[in-house]
């Protein structure tokens, strides 16, 4: 009863401040839910205990923030904002996948913490269930409006494709215990398809004129391995992959890993280089979010992996004991920027953008 009454007043508390301010999110803008929901399932869960107090206060905490984004959404289409805000752009539809997985971790941490909300479990695996080849329609359109562009900045976002898949393939196999392997089998590949065409484009778009590390490389593209971390999540989850299999592909995703937060440390030494700490880092975007996703879900792939030889088994061991506190700084750090941000919302006039 206490965190039904707790999920209420956060709730109603947050979606009368988006009313009263009319504030309509930004699309990308449930990747807070993302992350703070793999961060709660993946990296807490593991260290203090799947139902500890903590862990089911911070659920209550995030289910409500999902309501309050929905209610946000539906506002969008009562003032006949939807399509403009979330559509019009080929890029910026990506993040319609942000919806998906954040709905499908809301689903997952209501079953397994809150045994007397299961209705709301079943309600949110439609919500998902309908989304996903809306969005998979829209998807394919930004593709093939995005195939020749040199203009756009492509980056991970587009990625999302792979993400928003693969969390119905945890979702499904968290309700139900006996999904047959071909369907499992279809989605991960499915994602795989569209991760291959989607880091196909962003690797192209490397090499276009004039893109440089400091100005073009984005936050979304940490997703190049949080989307492989997520299928290696699934896969497992789902029973597709298991030992050997999972270890190789434990391995290939850290090799990931390790290129691509390489290539994110040399971008930041650059922003601090020429823009300084306040603009160069000290700056909030809703795509820093992404990284706190694909960092959780990096650690919690990591802890189903079971490597047999000693020097995967010490690499596995240094990953969860330096990842949690990583993570967990870069959580605090992402919360400071964020509540400055909410700050110059709430002394802005109404029509703001969360």
């Amino acid at each position: 009863m206490f965190y039904l009454i707790l999920f209420i007043v956060i709730s109603i508390c947050l979606m009368t401040f988006i009313f009263l301010k009319k504030i309509f999110i930004k699309t990308s803008t449930p990747a807070i839910v993302m992350a703070l929901g793999i961060i709660i399932r993946g990296v807490l869960s593991h260290m203090a205990g799947s139902h500890s107090f903590l862990v089911q206060l911070l659920s209550a905490v995030i289910i409500a923030l999902w309501l309050t984004f929905s209610f946000s959404i539906i506002l969008s289409f009562i003032y006949k904002r939807f399509i403009p805000l979330h559509i019009v752009d080929p890029l910026n539809r990506f993040g319609i996948g942000t919806w998906i997985a954040g709905t499908s971790i809301c689903a997952i941490l209501i079953f397994e913490q809150f045994s007397y909300w299961q209705w709301a479990t079943w309600l949110l695996l439609y919500i998902s269930i309908f989304l996903w080849p809306y969005y998979l329609w829209q998807a394919s359109r930004s593709f093939y409006e995005l195939r020749g562009s040199q203009k756009v900045n492509i980056h991970g976002i587009l990625l999302l494709t792979t993400v928003s898949t693969q969390s119905l393939v945890l979702l499904l196999n968290e309700i139900y215990r006996e999904i047959p392997s071909l369907f499992n089998w279809t989605l991960l590949i499915i994602g795989i398809v569209f991760y291959a065409v989607g880091t196909f484009l962003i690797i192209r778009h490397l090499f276009t004129a004039g893109w440089n590390m400091k100005e073009h490389w984005a936050n979304t593209n940490c997703i190049l391995h949080g989307a492989l971390s997520i299928t290696g999540f699934a896969g497992i989850s789902s029973g597709a992959i298991n030992g050997g299999s999972a270890v190789l592909w434990w391995i290939f995703v850290s090799i990931v890993f390790l290129f691509v937060e390489s290539l994110e440390i040399c971008r930041l030494v650059q922003r601090l280089r020429y823009d300084g700490v306040k603009k160069g880092i000290w700056t909030y975007h809703v795509t820093q979010w992404s990284r706190l996703f694909t960092f959780g879900m990096f650690y919690t792939f990591t802890s189903l992996v079971k490597p047999q030889t000693n020097w995967l088994v010490n690499a596995k061991t240094a990953i969860l004991t330096a990842g949690a506190p990583l993570i967990f700084a870069l959580f605090i750090i992402e919360l400071l920027l964020y509540s400055s941000f909410l700050l110059q919302i709430l002394k802005q006039p109404q029509g703001q953008r969360l």
